[in-house]
């Protein structure tokens, strides 16, 4: 659990700091490049899935759709997020 609201943290952040719709992608890149207070990078970042749990389940995000692309001939579909606004089903 205590990982769960550290990751929380770290992803409202990536949020704050670009301020619209991010894919889970996006947001995963950006969870990869943050430091910490001191300077230093994260020892520890959630994976893809992990990543795509929280988003999914805590009522801080928001899904606002996905968007498709092509990768060696496979089509993926990444889901877009946001932060939900305040009082927001």
């Amino acid at each position: 659990m205590k990982k769960k609201t550290l990751y929380m943290s770290r992803i409202i952040r990536v949020f704050e700091a670009e301020k619209g719709a991010l894919s889970t992608n996006e947001i995963y890149d950006m969870l990869l490049s943050q430091r910490s207070h001191n300077g230093r990078p994260y020892s520890k970042s959630p994976g893809k899935m992990t990543l795509t749990q929280i988003l999914s389940k805590c009522p801080e995000f928001k899904k606002v759709g996905h968007r498709s692309r092509t990768k060696n001939g496979n089509r993926e579909r990444i889901g877009v997020w946001k932060l939900a606004e305040e009082g927001s089903p």
